[in-house]
């Protein structure tokens, strides 16, 4: 008994830590990309308006002119985890000019009851 409550506890914390962390505003993006604030709105903004509800393969772009950055966003599934509707998303980063890939990141988000979105891992 001692140790299912264990597992629970520790899940519980891992989805609270994780739900700290809005969708596409994530740490790792402010610790690994050089996306501006502008960026990150936009990329947030997006995936609102045209990923979440969607069906799989959809895909979107962005283009911030300011910062130069752009990129494409992909809904790869759907899937339901602890009964919340979730969605793995991959995020495809293109440096400024166009040319090269600057970062490719995949993470699954979580619907809560409240309507938000939050990262699941």
């Amino acid at each position: 008994m001692k140790t299912k409550f264990a597992i629970v506890t520790l899940a519980g914390s891992l989805m609270v830590g994780a739900a700290a962390y809005a969708q596409g505003l994530t740490l790792p993006w402010d610790e690994m990309s050089p996306l501006t604030g502008e960026d990150r709105a936009m990329i947030k903004d997006t995936v609102q308006r045209q990923i979440h509800d969607q069906r799989p393969n959809t895909v979107a772009k962005w283009a911030n002119p300011a910062s130069g950055h752009s990129g494409t966003i992909t809904l790869l599934s759907k899937l339901v985890r602890q009964g919340m509707p979730c969605e793995r998303i991959e995020y495809q980063i293109v440096e400024p000019g166009g040319q090269q890939q600057h970062g490719h990141y995949i993470f699954t988000s979580c619907q809560l009851s409240d309507g938000t979105w939050k990262l699941a891992d």
